[in-house]
């Protein structure tokens, strides 16, 4: 049975006015043609609200080996050879970083992108001795805040293919006000979470992104 999952990229410039020209060109080229392989049940761009990243793109997938598949390396191929970035737009990238993550929790049975104005994503990595207590940590309390904050519409947790230490959160949310409220920042405070947070994950971070595009697959 296909395993579902997502691709992410992470993207930063510098200076940071050279992202618009960088968007208009990503849209037109990678978000479309990639969005209409089979297996990509949508594309995702986003724009740093708060965290240490400007911009994200995230493809989900129906099977986390779309990504690895000959029609999505032949298509990249071809649009590296055909649609280059303007000169200026690629001097301008300080970082791009891609990661491929396989589905281990989603709270929603059949997942589609809903309409929502906000993704969170919550970055965590944590030494493989430690996985048992940071899962059942996740999962059976950190999890169960989506059902208190009405605005946060599903989550869906990940573990990376290449570095599995590498865990993430994916939440769709209504709007950014919701995401950055006090009562969603009370809801992720407990006991718990102060020991995973403080002694379990050797690295986390909170990041939110306005969605700028959307393409479905």
């Amino acid at each position: 049975m296909p395993t579902p999952g997502v691709l992410v990229e992470l993207i930063d410039f510098e200076p940071e006015d050279r992202r618009q020209a960088w968007a208009d060109w990503y849209d037109r080229t990678y978000l479309v043609e990639r969005s209409r392989l089979d297996g990509v049940m949508a594309a995702r761009r986003g724009a740093r609200a708060s965290g240490s990243v400007q911009n994200i793109v995230v493809y989900d997938l129906a099977d986390v080996t779309v990504p690895l598949s000959a029609s999505w390396r032949d298509l990249d191929r071809r649009l590296e050879a055909g649609a280059a970035a303007e000169d200026a737009v690629k001097a301008a990238l300080t970082r791009s970083e891609s990661l491929l993550y396989r589905q281990i929790l989603s709270t929603v049975e059949r997942y589609e992108p809903p309409d929502a104005q906000v993704l969170h994503g919550a970055f965590f990595e944590a030494h493989p001795s430690d996985h048992d207590e940071f899962n059942d940590w996740y999962n059976t309390e950190h999890v169960l805040f989506v059902d208190v904050i009405d605005g946060y519409l599903n989550c869906r947790r990940f573990q990376s293919l290449e570095d599995p230490s590498k865990f993430l959160a994916l939440y769709d949310v209504t709007t950014l006000e919701v995401a950055t409220s006090d009562e969603t920042a009370k809801a992720n405070e407990s006991p718990w979470t102060d020991r995973i947070r403080s002694k379990v994950a050797t690295y986390r971070e909170r990041r939110l992104f306005s969605i700028e595009r959307a393409e479905r697959g």
